[in-house]
């Protein structure tokens, strides 16, 4: 059994490709049977959790990985599910917010105050011509924001995964506004796949496998989105099949 760790709370788009190599027998015609684990952090983070043996391979965050470096457990990353970062500056038309100098002035909520977050922030701002010190950041604490705060106007925009962050509010999304940290700020991969170093020492074919398998089920789709979103939407959803389905075919 090759045990994986996925790095939220529960199966979503990124793990697409892995759930379809799956079912279609990539893994097996490796003889591997994977299983994926998600949601429960009570025992530790998905890095935490592949530094202690818990599991075999774990998707986990750059912080995370930086951290794991020391010592016979640290950890080694051989693939990223994302290619740039998945976050950025979310409100909506009524804020008047349609650039990153547009935040002058503005209450931006920056979750659990991530420094990391305030230095991206800043530098966009600042690139974009904008003054960086005129922007009031509130820190929620625990709590993460989300576009309905913009729309009972607690704030004026927060940062997030500009990914479905944005459509969880109740205006059209013609009136979502989204202004991602893309390459040009700050630029890293999101999501790191990772082993134990002492795994891929004395198992290089078997992490090779893994990643030539999942890469052959993350492409199928390009050519025909269809088929491959219809069999990922009972792993990776708990909408009904019509609302996974591609645009197009709606």
């Amino acid at each position: 059994m090759l045990r994986v760790r996925l790095e939220y709370a529960h199966p979503w788009t990124n793990h697409a490709g892995m759930y379809l190599a799956r079912e279609r027998g990539y893994y097996a015609d490796y003889g591997m049977d994977v299983e994926f684990t998600s949601g429960d952090f009570f025992r530790g983070d998905p890095a935490y959790l592949l530094a202690g043996g818990e599991v075999d391979i774990a998707l986990v965050r750059l912080n995370q990985l930086l951290f794991h470096q020391q010592g016979e457990s640290s950890l080694i990353s051989f693939a990223v599910m994302n290619q740039c970062q998945i976050g950025g500056i979310i409100t909506n038309t009524s804020t008047g917010i349609r650039r990153f100098r547009d935040l002058e002035g503005k209450r931006v909520c920056i979750p659990m105050g991530v420094k990391r977050l305030y230095a991206e922030l800043k530098e966009a701002v600042e690139r974009d011509g904008g003054d960086f010190s005129k922007i009031v950041t509130i820190d929620p604490g625990e709590w993460e924001p989300d576009i309905r705060s913009v729309e009972r106007g607690k704030f004026d925009a927060f940062i997030n995964v500009a990914w479905w962050e944005p459509y969880q509010g109740s205006l059209p999304f013609d009136r979502v506004v989204v202004l991602p940290f893309a390459d040009d700020v700050a630029p890293h991969h999101s999501y790191y796949v990772s082993v134990r170093r002492e795994m891929l020492d004395r198992n290089p074919e078997l992490v090779r496998h893994f990643a030539d398998a999942t890469a052959r089920a993350t492409h199928w789709p390009v050519n025909g989105p269809t088929r491959p979103c219809m069999r990922c939407s009972r792993r990776c959803a708990t909408s009904i099949p019509r609302c996974c389905a591609p645009r197009s075919t709606r």
